[in-house]
């Protein structure tokens, strides 16, 4: 995006230094007339530029700031996952540690 504002910035710089540049065949009136007008369009392209970045920055900042949430949310969820998975696994070591157990018990009494 970025990179398509900046070609146009410089396509219309260059527009405007040809308009500058090119002698209208009328008098100095017209010159200084025509100056005025490529100021105000430069102006009015400077102006469009800036609310395009600036609009542009905050796009990129509201997408930055969702993508962190989604990534922080999906970190907690793994984390959760693995704490469940950890305590799963723990019970069931504990469950036949019990049973081996009550197998040793009951080969030791016979």
């Amino acid at each position: 995006m970025l990179t398509i504002l900046a070609g146009l910035a410089a396509l219309f710089s260059a527009v405007a230094c040809l308009l500058a540049l090119r002698k209208p065949a009328d008098s100095a009136g017209s010159d200084s007339s025509a100056t005025e007008e490529l100021g105000r369009k430069v102006e009015r392209l400077e102006s469009l530029l800036r609310e395009e970045f600036s609009t542009n920055r905050k796009e990129m900042g509201e997408s930055s700031q969702a993508q962190r949430k989604e990534l922080a949310d999906l970190m907690a969820e793994f984390r959760k996952q693995m704490e469940d998975q950890g305590k799963a696994q723990s019970e069931a070591l504990r469950n036949r540690f019990a049973d081996l157990i009550k197998q040793l018990d009951a080969q030791g009494q016979k």
